[in-house]
């Protein structure tokens, strides 16, 4: 459901979440990175979803990799939205929920200016959360992913194998984007 944007040319439109000038990283790459309470704490803080799409990026081949964005703005600037993202948004969410619940990722996020039709809107920002690198809780027949716990040399610790579990959560607190250990 979350559109494909081809490689970037030099043509390329400008989408809302991204503008002649580069944004400011507020989390920097996380790996093994729990997102699941990302969804609910956008919207407790006043977030609403405004664009999200995937990209290819690297080199063709075995360096190419998918990176999926999802920008959120502030509520009070989220309108009026295109009427065909308005139709898709519902569908989008739940996409959004359900790739942050079943899945550990590499995550990092930018909050960047502004722009609609090419403009930058002053004083307005969207959050642009970006994941990489899934790696889901479950296999294929659904079952929980078994891995063995290890120590700071790789070798194994434990008599079996435990679920897999994130090493970091990203979080909203007061207002602040951050990844905590989980």
């Amino acid at each position: 459901m979350v559109r494909y944007l081809p490689r970037k040319k030099a043509d390329a439109p400008t989408y809302p979440s991204n503008g002649p000038t580069p944004g400011t990283q507020i989390l920097p790459l996380t790996k093994n990175c729990s997102v699941a309470e990302i969804p609910l704490e956008l919207t407790l803080a006043g977030y609403e979803l405004v664009d999200a799409f995937h990209e290819q990026r690297g080199d063709e081949g075995r360096n190419a990799y998918h990176i999926v964005r999802y920008v959120f703005a502030r509520h009070e600037y989220a309108d009026p939205l295109a009427e065909e993202f308005l139709v898709k948004r519902a569908g989008l969410l739940l996409e959004f929920r359900g790739l942050c619940y079943n899945a550990m990722w590499g995550a990092f996020a930018h909050r960047n200016r502004f722009f609609r039709d090419g403009k930058e809107v002053p004083g307005q920002e969207v959050l642009s959360i970006n994941l990489m690198s899934r790696t889901p809780y479950r296999g294929p027949d659904g079952r929980l992913v078994m891995v063995w716990q290890k120590d700071e040399h790789g070798n194994r610790l434990g008599a079996e194998k435990i679920p897999l579990n994130p090493t970091n959560q990203l979080r909203i607190e007061s207002g602040v984007f951050q990844a905590v250990k989980a």
